[in-house]
């Protein structure tokens, strides 16, 4: 056997055969508690093979994680709509296989890897080059499809060859559509071992109390990515999405503001998977397990229910699997936090995907102000959240029994803060498609003919939907409708159209090829903001609690399984149903859609926003249940386990003599 053949064969086994025992010694002390690779354990980098260092590294990699799936995948879902010609429930599909993903992989990854002499920062290295390989996939339909041409009929023209509609756009999108949804599924194997081995390994490395401040800045960092996602997003999506191809490819006369704009979504993706290779590396080179003092250990299993002194062996078989599963399905407390889970996936998987669409859509807020407010408002009231929650258990000591009451309370809090989704302002809905009928705010929309006298010769179609706004603030459905037969860009951002024979007003500086401005009173715009400040800030309080309560409630030996089961179940009673649920409750909304091809136009906003609250707020109320329940039955188990040690200790003493010598029976 070549030393190479043999240091690859130890590489991956976590006990060498006897045989080769006393010359691996060294290598099996390196991959347990040095940190290295193979062979290679210089001295300094061993301060990476401590709970701060190990923090680091892991925070990289869920950092990445953040920035890619939950960050610009959420920004350029629009984009890629547009691009593609999605609706918001295939967008919604195309983001819901990241969970099935996670579905699928779960069970193997959390048996295996949580064993205890498994290698977990193997898997989560390796997890991580995985979600480069997807990211690097996801990108490839920008470069294996021709140039984006949005349609050109946007000009009124006598000649009806000169209407082409882009219909190049339209043809041979299945293929792109099914790269996007298979580099998003690769997204989600990747990411499996990332909540469930990486936290086991963060609660097994740190101390009782400084375990719920670790997980805080772990979950912390796994917000500050979306953040990053969104930053990159606004910068990104003012570039062309063709900006590689000659210039002769390129169609200038899009800018921006325009609504067929589509900016260079697949450049992130390309740049982190690059990156993913490169922290991959570090992660590999943890140590199997860092050190930790017995007395730590034993800290954290007084408050483990059911507790035996060992569950699994060192190398669990399959024989071993059902048992453990069974002994994990009949611990109701963790069962019914599970469910609160579940019930709460539904609302972040929903909202985290559609919410960047809900601030265009019920405010108007154009993408670099979308992509300003998730990273000011929504992704720093996330991490106040996550370290207020953590800090408040280490600051007071609570119990579990007090962790579930402050879950209780803060989810309550957060079902009310939810009907802040009511509020929005009027949409400057095109004059020419739809009529406006009363003066409440539950708009009533009647479709209008859009060929009229004026543009009876224009050989317009409904498929295009390119506005315009005049000069007193009025949106018309395209130049083409509008009877515009001339245009002129002024800058990159900024073009204008003129000989508009349908729009009675006049302007010597033409018409802006552009959504008008919606005219929002700022108190709508103020409290709607502060509401989802202060609805993210509590939702995220109850995120380390209800993590805390989970670990605390499972026997140790089960804990990253228990964790995987958890995910499992959250993933798909959760995430997976909840993108689609909430594309499904936007396109119900929807009042004029293309004739043929593409995504929603007009929406009835309150409609939308009915349906969004409303079904969060039910959400909210199942979830307090589950946490009530768990509440409940956790404190009555933690009785009746008192009770039969009390009674076991009893019956020892009874079982010796005064001496402490054993009774002659």
């Amino acid at each position: 056997m070549s030393s190479f053949t043999r240091s690859f064969s130890l590489f991956w086994q976590s006990n060498p055969r006897p045989a080769e025992m006393e010359r691996s010694n060294t290598r099996l002390k390196s991959e347990t508690s040095l940190y290295g690779w193979f062979m290679f354990t210089p001295y300094s980098l061993q301060c990476l093979a401590t709970p701060y260092g190990a923090l680091v590294i892991l925070c990289l990699q869920t950092l990445l994680q953040g920035t890619v799936v939950n960050g610009m995948l959420r920004h350029f879902s629009s984009m890629i709509e547009i691009r593609f010609g999605l609706s918001s429930l295939s967008s919604g599909i195309m983001m819901g296989v990241f969970d099935f993903a996670c579905v699928l992989c779960l069970i193997p990854v959390t048996f295996f890897g949580g064993a205890k002499t498994s290698n977990r920062p193997k898997y989560i290295g390796f997890g991580t080059m995985i979600i480069g390989t997807g990211s690097l996939i996801f990108s490839m339909p920008a470069f294996l499809t021709g140039p984006y041409r949005p349609a050109k009929s946007d000009l009124c023209t006598d000649n009806a060859k000169a209407a082409v509609r882009g219909e190049e756009n339209v043809h041979n999108y299945r293929l792109m559509y099914s790269m996007l949804v298979v580099g998003n599924f690769l997204h989600g194997v990747g990411a499996t071992p990332f909540f469930t081995l990486s936290v086991s390994y963060i609660d097994d490395m740190a101390t009782k109390e400084k375990s719920s401040i670790f997980l805080g800045i772990y979950y912390m960092m796994a917000v500050i990515g979306p953040a990053l996602g969104y930053l990159f997003g606004g910068i990104l999506g003012d570039v062309h999405v063709d900006f590689f191809r000659p210039e002769s490819q390129i169609q200038k006369d899009i800018t921006p503001a325009s609504t067929q704009w589509v900016g260079a979504w697949w450049l992130g993706f390309l740049v982190c998977g690059c990156i993913s290779y490169f922290i991959a590396i570090p992660v590999l080179g943890l140590p199997r397990q860092l050190k930790v003092k017995k007395e730590e250990k034993k800290s954290k299993m007084k408050e483990s229910i059911m507790v035996e002194s060992s569950f699994l062996s060192d190398q669990p078989t399959l024989k071993e699997f059902f048992p453990a599963l069974f002994h994990i399905f009949k611990n109701f407390p963790f069962m019914f936090l599970t469910f609160a889970g579940c019930w709460e996936a539904i609302i972040l998987s929903g909202m985290g995907a559609f919410m960047p669409k809900l601030l265009r859509r019920q405010f108007g807020f154009s993408s670099p102000k979308v992509a300003t407010i998730m990273g000011s408002v929504a992704i720093p009231s996330c991490l106040i959240g996550l370290l207020l929650g953590g800090y408040v258990i280490k600051k007071w000591n609570l119990s579990t029994t007090s962790i579930l009451k402050l879950c209780i309370a803060l989810t309550s809090a957060a079902g009310f803060l939810q009907t802040g989704l009511l509020i929005f302002c009027k949409e400057n809905v095109p004059n020419d498609l739809v009529e406006i009928i009363g003066t409440n705010d539950n708009i009533e929309l009647l479709r209008w003919g859009l060929e009229e006298k004026c543009n009876a010769n224009c050989n317009c179609g409904q498929a295009i939907y390119f506005p315009i706004c005049d000069v007193n603030n009025a949106s018309y459905f395209s130049p083409c409708t509008a009877g515009c037969r001339d245009f002129r860009v002024i800058s990159k951002s900024s073009k204008f159209y003129y000989n508009c024979s349908c729009i009675k007003s006049k302007s010597s500086e033409g018409w802006s090829a552009k959504i008008c401005e919606e005219n929002c009173e700022i108190w709508k715009v103020t409290i709607f903001l502060i509401t989802v400040f202060c609805y993210q800030t509590v939702t995220f309080s109850a995120c380390i609690p209800a993590i805390t309560a989970t670990l605390r409630s499972i026997h140790p030996d089960l804990k990253s399984l228990g964790l995987g089961i958890q995910w499992l179940m959250v993933r798909i009673f959760g995430s997976v149903p909840g993108s689609v649920i909430y594309g499904a409750l936007i396109d119900q909304a929807c009042v004029y859609w293309p004739k043929d091809f593409g995504a929603c136009i007009v929406y009835d906003q309150g409609k939308f926003g009915r349906n969004i609250a409303l079904f969060g707020v039910n959400c909210k109320v199942f979830e307090l249940i589950c946490f009530f329940i768990a509440y409940r039955l956790y404190k009555y188990q933690l009785v009746s386990d008192s009770k039969r040690v009390k009674q076991s200790v009893i019956l020892d003493k009874s079982a010796k003599g005064i001496t402490g010598q054993p009774k002659k029976l």
